[in-house]
């Protein structure tokens, strides 16, 4: 884990949208000089669900960029969050 901060704004994932004008950021990083890989994760709670945008940094890679979320309820298992996790990963 890199960082932990409260950023202001607004987010927009695959079927969410943030409404109070600020969201927490969590960035993690692999620490690699070759092949860096950076990994945002932002959250937004609605209710009983909690929704995640992920955006995904690669260094030295052509393909930028990239942004994913995931919708998860609050009751989610140990195994549904460590499967949503692992295909940001992949990303």
């Amino acid at each position: 884990m890199v960082k932990a901060d409260v950023e202001k704004g607004f987010l927009n994932g695959g079927n969410f949208s943030s409404r109070s004008g600020c969201y927490q950021e969590i960035e993690f990083s692999n620490g690699a000089l070759i092949n860096k890989k950076e990994i945002e994760l932002s959250f937004v709670l609605d209710g009983t669900l909690l929704h995640c945008l992920a955006e995904v940094d690669r260094s030295l890679s052509l393909r930028g960029d990239q942004y994913t979320s995931f919708t998860l309820p609050l009751s989610a298992s140990d195994q549904d969050v460590a499967q949503a996790v692992q295909r940001v990963l992949s990303v």
